[in-house]
């Protein structure tokens, strides 16, 4: 913007052989400024990558930890119920490689209490939850990834342990998981938890 706004009082009609001389130099220097920033866009582009994505192999370049990401976001999209959604860590990626599906993004544990983040779930109608590996060190494969939809998910099954059931699974050693999130079953568990209290 800043450019802009000089560029425009610079190039603006000023009197003077100096203001002249000034401005043919401004709009040079831009000129190539602009050719070596294209010129290094270009460079950087993997052409190999790209010939194979406008073929369409949508998944070529990517680690195997993200294939098997956008694999279950296009799974959600083909497999489940419209009316279903979907909570995962990276919506966006998830809802354009599932075609349009919105997903919702759950960033990080909003409690350490197991009914808070079920009803933060249970809020947002969330029916499922896609938990990845996706890598925390994305240029190699060190077993670290990013894991938190596996905490938000491990405090649940500590107390709802027959609540969430795997439906699907891609990869083996960068895996994503979908899970079905089961209300029902939790109510049930958390009956027969108050009425052994009550016993």
């Amino acid at each position: 913007m800043a450019l802009l706004m000089l560029s425009e009082s610079l190039i603006l009609p000023k009197k003077g052989r100096k203001w002249q001389f000034v401005n043919n130099l401004f709009i040079t220097v831009l000129v190539i400024s602009l050719a070596l920033s294209t010129n290094h866009s270009f460079k950087t582009v993997d052409t190999t990558t790209l010939q194979k994505n406008l073929k369409g192999d949508k998944l070529y370049g990517y680690t195997p930890d993200w294939i098997n990401y956008l694999k279950m976001a296009e799974y959600c999209h083909n497999e489940l119920d419209p009316q279903s959604f979907v909570a995962c860590r990276k919506p966006n990626m998830a809802c354009i490689y599932g075609k349009g599906k919105k997903f919702h993004g759950i960033y990080r544990i909003p409690s350490k209490e197991a009914d808070e983040l079920v009803q933060y779930l249970k809020k947002r109608n969330i029916s499922h939850v896609m938990m990845a590996s996706l890598r925390k060190n994305p240029k190699m494969y060190t077993g670290q990834s990013i894991n938190t939809i596996q905490r938000f998910l491990s405090v649940i099954l500590k107390k709802y342990p027959n609540s969430i059931k795997v439906v699907k699974r891609f990869g083996t050693q960068e895996p994503t998981y979908l899970f079905k999130i089961n209300y029902a079953a939790m109510q049930a568990e958390n009956n027969t938890t108050n009425n052994e209290h009550i016993q």
